[in-house]
């Protein structure tokens, strides 16, 4: 009995924010059918159609297609087993993603409890997210940064003990192995696992200086990850090597991305603010010349401390170097410059929003509070006050940015009396349409050539995917009457504008047969033949 009282009492707050955190994400997309309980149908986005295709290829066929450049293949891998037991339904996928990421809460929580000693503090980190609108978009996506951002969390569990250790002058080799192993495991996830990887190594030589003490641990850990990271670092060195000397299709980013980044996250100016200034006052405590028992934190000093005294500022460090050296370094790899290399500030640094909120709930803490009231009653308001601010616009039903079920839903219905043809763009919405216009066909799936098989799956339908403007001549679509277009990205590419101008060329416009309110506009259009061309 008091082993099972022991575990409930370790384990059962962990175990309700598991089911909390299914309640939350999960709750504004349940609907109750004969059938049960199930996710609704909230689409799939094409990305997310691009893993669940690949994830219906044999195993070794998933690690050879995607060790060419794409993706790392872990999130397709797990994906593989779990779409041939429960099936490829949206619903299907989006659950597995639901899980993963309430597991990551649930073990952040734990975690955060356990290090600062606060059921408050840790409750606060799990409120935040689950107010994020960015982090329940993540929660749901089938994609992987799911399985990226549990692997993290398990990467800073592992790595802060066995620093903790360090410290206390307890070396245990195999603590910084396992540490690499699963570094090397999250790097298979997504290869922006990598930067958290950087940011401890970086936090190592913060606090112990570049010194055998530090090199040591860092030797074993860098062994435990190229033991199981090895096979793959030739992908990973050509990929950067293709990125750095061909761009990318982005936009270079703003230099005010970092704000509109956690804007982003905190869903709104108003507690993007009052975040912002909350990590700036801790921010300013972890830097002050005092430390929380009135000692120098000169690094000689600090290593004769008491470590349980000293502990949660060592946290505090962590948790600000594996988020603001992520975010900042990607913003500046972003902007205009020499070598700028733009990527998506948001979506590409998703992998910080652990560590970001655990910090703000750890600088919660460094916010003196007035005699008149407790400390735990004033970290109780100030959550309140920030949870107000996140809550003012969370929206659990925003859009995940899934247009093509609406498109192929509206084009069978039109195409019955008009069989046209129909132009879909950009190419890589081919796994998006074909998934809701023919899921058989999705299903009859090729594992080499692969865009060639979804365009001739795609073209027994009538549904062509243009590599440049000449193929519209070579496909005889200048002569048809009526002509079906869809543009299935939110930012339109180069090929796209060139795609668009041919089009407008040799018809004209007809009408607008879907539309969308989110960050998709004007996704379906109808043309008609004209003899002579014109401008819109």
């Amino acid at each position: 009995m008091k082993t099972i009282h022991h575990l409930l009492q370790r384990y059962g707050l962990a175990s309700a924010i598991f089911f909390i955190s299914l309640l939350i994400w999960g709750f504004p997309h349940l609907e109750i059918n004969y059938a049960g309980i199930s996710l609704k149908e909230i689409g799939l986005s094409s990305d997310e159609c691009f893993s669940v295709y690949h994830a219906q290829f044999p195993i070794g066929s998933i690690w050879k297609e995607l060790s060419t450049g794409n993706n790392p293949p872990l999130f397709e891998t797990v994906l593989h087993g779990w779409i041939y037991t429960l099936g490829d339904s949206s619903s299907s996928v989006h659950a597995l993603s639901l899980i993963l990421s309430a597991l990551a809460i649930t073990l952040l929580f734990q975690w955060i409890k356990t290090e600062l000693e606060s059921i408050g503090l840790a409750t606060v980190t799990a409120g935040i997210a689950w107010s994020s609108n960015y982090f329940a978009l993540i929660a749901l996506e089938a994609r992987a940064y799911t399985l990226l951002l549990l692997l993290g969390v398990i990467s800073h569990i592992l790595f802060f003990r066995a620093i903790k250790n360090t410290y206390k002058s307890i070396f245990n080799p195999l603590s910084w192995i396992l540490w690499g192993l699963i570094t090397a495991i999250m790097a298979y996830s997504h290869f922006f696992g990598l930067w958290i990887f950087a940011a401890q190594w970086i936090f190592l030589f913060w606090t112990l200086g570049v010194t055998r003490k530090s090199l040591k641990p860092l030797l074993y850990g860098f062994l435990g990850f190229l033991f199981l990271y090895a096979p793959y670092l030739p992908t990973l060195i050509l990929r950067f090597i293709n990125t750095s000397q061909s761009g990318t299709w982005v936009e270079p980013a703003p230099w005010s991305a970092p704000y509109l980044t956690l804007w982003k996250y905190f869903n709104n100016p108003t507690a993007t603010i009052l975040i912002g200034c909350t990590f700036c006052w801790g921010t300013f405590q972890l830097f002050s010349k005092k430390s929380e028992n009135g000692l120098s934190e000169s690094s000689s000093a600090l290593a004769n401390l008491n470590f349980q005294n000293n502990n949660k500022t060592l946290l505090g460090k962590y948790l600000f170097v594996s988020s603001i050296f992520p975010l900042v370094s990607i913003w500046l790899l972003s902007v205009p410059s020499p070598w700028c290399t733009p990527m998506f500030t948001e979506r590409y640094t998703s992998f910080i929003l652990p560590a970001l909120i655990a910090f703000t709930a750890w600088s919660i803490a460094q916010i003196p509070h007035p005699n008149f009231i407790s400390n735990r009653n004033w970290i109780l308001t100030i959550s309140l006050v920030l949870f107000a601010a996140l809550l003012i616009n969370r929206n659990p039903h925003q859009s995940r940015q899934a247009p093509a079920k609406s498109v192929v839903e509206t084009l069978l219905f039109e195409r019955t009396d008009n069989p046209a043809p129909v132009i879909l763009e950009p190419y890589h919405a081919a796994f998006q349409v074909l998934y809701y216009e023919n899921i058989t066909a999705f299903r009859n799936f090729q594992t080499s050539n692969i865009y060639k098989h979804l365009q001739n799956q795609l073209a027994g339908d009538s549904i062509y995917i243009l590599y440049s403007k000449n193929s519209f001549d070579s496909l005889q679509l200048s002569h048809r009457k009526t002509l079906y277009y869809t543009q299935l990205n939110p930012v339109k590419s180069k090929h796209t504008l060139e795609i668009e101008t041919v089009i407008n060329k040799n018809f004209k416009y007809s009408s607008m047969l879907a539309d969308s309110t989110s960050v998709y506009k004007n996704i379906l259009w109808k043309f008609s033949h004209q003899p002579l061309s014109h401008s819109n």
